[in-house]
């Protein structure tokens, strides 16, 4: 603590900045299996992981982050009815 407010350590500054990459770029896809990927990079599902990690060592922190997640069948509505279609 200092001046009688809380400083972050250095270790949670790099998961908040990790975080708000993510959330910069749109945040994360939640598929219909229940994994998640990057709406940046749809394809990069242990980034994805990895985020949500952060996200929760740094709410055990006390420390507040928010990641938008979209599901990926009301982002992609028309290839999700091509799969389906016989």
């Amino acid at each position: 603590m200092k001046n009688g407010a809380w400083e972050m350590t250095k270790e949670q500054e790099v998961l908040k900045k990790l975080v708000g990459t993510i959330v910069s770029t749109g945040g994360l896809i939640r598929y219909e299996e229940g994994s998640f990927g990057c709406a940046g990079d749809e394809d990069w599902l242990d980034l994805a992981d990895t985020v949500l990690l952060a996200q929760r060592v740094l709410r055990e922190s006390q420390i507040l982050v928010e990641i938008p997640i979209a599901f990926w069948k009301e982002i992609h509505p028309r290839e999700r009815l091509q799969i389906e279609s016989p």
